[in-house]
């Protein structure tokens, strides 16, 4: 199972698709998420992003993992 914290980097980090502004936003520091992201990547046993130039695309593992992400989250929230 996929922690909550890891869950909620990765939705933020999905979002922006930078590091620097997905961690300003949860107010850590960006190795810190860069850290959770990660651990979920290991945990998930797939690449969920790749760099493209100076840019960042996820995958299509990521994309799903990123729409559960987020549908996990707003059903914690409810």
């Amino acid at each position: 199972m996929f922690e909550t914290s890891w869950l909620r980097a990765f939705a933020s980090f999905a979002e922006h698709k930078n590091f620097t502004h997905a961690a300003r936003k949860l107010h850590v520091s960006q190795p810190a998420l860069f850290a959770q992201v990660q651990k979920l990547t290991e945990a998930a046993g797939t690449q969920l992003y790749k760099r493209v130039g100076r840019g960042i695309v996820l995958t299509e593992a990521g994309t799903r993992l990123a729409a559960f992400a987020k549908k996990n989250l707003a059903e914690q929230a409810a």
